[in-house]
């Protein structure tokens, strides 16, 4: 990976990091960014009868806000490490464990500093890496 590309991966995780855990949690209780809230704190796949309890959450998923994401097993959070997964591995299918270290670290990161882990991203952004590498 050359420096531009270096570049560009450290810019596209930056504004993920910004918004999730900047920007996002700024708006919570913010009544004009309401439907924009409902969004951030939706549920993609219930559980239904999937086994939730595979998934260890932090206490404070939803940062700044009180609701828990109980019930749920793939939320916007989820589908987002998903996606974004899924253009790195597009456009670097070559570096899983590269990505796969960041994603990693990048939990317990939230889980020490923010309590909003989810290991279901671990998972989610492995299956995210191999659907962009795949369709590359």
């Amino acid at each position: 990976m050359n420096f531009h590309h270096l570049l560009i991966v450290a810019l596209i995780l930056t504004i993920a990091y910004i918004y999730s855990m900047i920007i996002a949690p700024s708006l919570v209780n913010n009544q004009m960014f309401s439907k924009l809230n409902q969004l951030h704190e939706s549920c993609i796949i219930k559980c239904g009868n999937l086994p939730c309890n595979i998934s260890d959450r932090g206490n404070k998923y939803y940062i700044g806000s009180d609701k828990n994401a109980d019930g749920c097993y793939v939320t916007f959070w989820g589908m987002t490490h998903f996606l974004l997964y899924a253009i790195l591995g597009y456009l670097y299918p070559h570096r899983f464990l590269e990505f796969s270290l960041i994603g990693v670290l990048f939990e317990l990161y939230e889980k020490r500093y923010y309590d909003c882990h989810d290991t279901m991203d671990i998972l989610l952004n492995t299956a995210g890496f191999i659907a962009g590498a795949y369709f590359n």
